[in-house]
């Protein structure tokens, strides 16, 4: 026998009430009320769940948009004027040995040798990762490590003082995986350098220095030297698609390589290949 749903409502409620079960009744007309009252029976009627509620909160007045804005502004203009000497940062050490940090434009190894030929050092370990398949220099160079020393040997830098290191192939992290293999050669050849420089392109720099001191650990003083990506202004490098993806990219990588990165992982993956 179907019943109608205001009749078993009615049965309901009227049971919760006669043996005093208040609470339970109370419940009840959440999402039923009743609408009048007839002798010792409660009429009961069906009502929907309420989906939305009035609720108070508190929001901005104008003079506090107004500071909200003013402090978004004063953010993004220090970092439109912050960040790229931030990420391209040159600090040198006193070195005896120089690194070439992964691909390095032409006038970047130029201005590489320079460096060499003006300061005192005694090699230059050129590490990279490798070269894309495909690439039409990857028959003859397996890395851009040995595609930057067979460059550098164009700009008068004598063979014998130039290394190319190839580290281990990884997925991601190839940057930390070019230091590794840099820390293993100078293990591997008894040499205990009074300090590296490396020397990176533009924003990628400030990571590569992270990284490489990462790698060689406190014994080994490492410096950093950015060369200037000529693409853009670094001045004023969100004026140009170059600068806005360069300096983006770069950001977002520092940040996953500062907050994230796992560099026992990178070691754990070269060690078991």
């Amino acid at each position: 026998m179907n019943l109608p749903m205001e009749d078993v409502c009615n049965v309901i409620v009227n049971y919760l009430f006669l043996y005093h079960h208040i609470d339970s009744a109370a419940k009840l007309t959440s999402t039923y009320f009743f609408s009048s009252l007839r002798g010792d029976k409660y009429i009961c009627i069906v009502r929907p769940m309420k989906l939305i509620k009035r609720k108070e909160c508190w929001t901005f007045t104008w003079i506090g948009w107004m500071g909200l804005l003013a402090l978004g502004g004063l953010v993004l203009f220090l970092f439109l004027f912050t960040i790229h000497p931030f990420l391209a940062p040159t600090k040198p050490v006193d070195a005896d040995i120089l690194i070439v940090d992964n691909f390095l434009e032409d006038y970047g190894l130029k201005e590489l040798s320079d460096e060499f030929r003006s300061k005192n050092y005694s090699l230059i370990l050129s590490a990279g990762v490798r070269l894309p398949q495909g690439s039409p220099l990857a028959a003859e160079y397996k890395t851009s490590g040995e595609l930057s020393a067979a460059i550098l040997k164009k700009f008068g830098i004598s063979e014998k003082a130039i290394v190319p290191i190839i580290p281990k192939p990884v997925e991601r992290d190839r940057t930390f995986a070019s230091a590794l293999a840099v820390k293993n050669w100078l293990t591997q050849n008894n040499i205990q350098p009074r300090g590296i420089n490396v020397f990176s392109f533009g924003p990628h720099s400030r990571r590569s220095w992270m990284l490489y001191k990462e790698a060689m650990g406190e014994e080994i003083p490492v410096g950093i030297i950015a060369c200037e990506n000529r693409e853009y202004d670094p001045k004023r490098w969100w004026k140009t698609s170059s600068g806005v993806r360069t300096v983006l990219d770069e950001t977002i990588a520092y940040i996953y390589a500062k907050l994230v990165f796992d560099p026992e992982r990178v070691r754990t993956e070269i060690a078991t290949e």
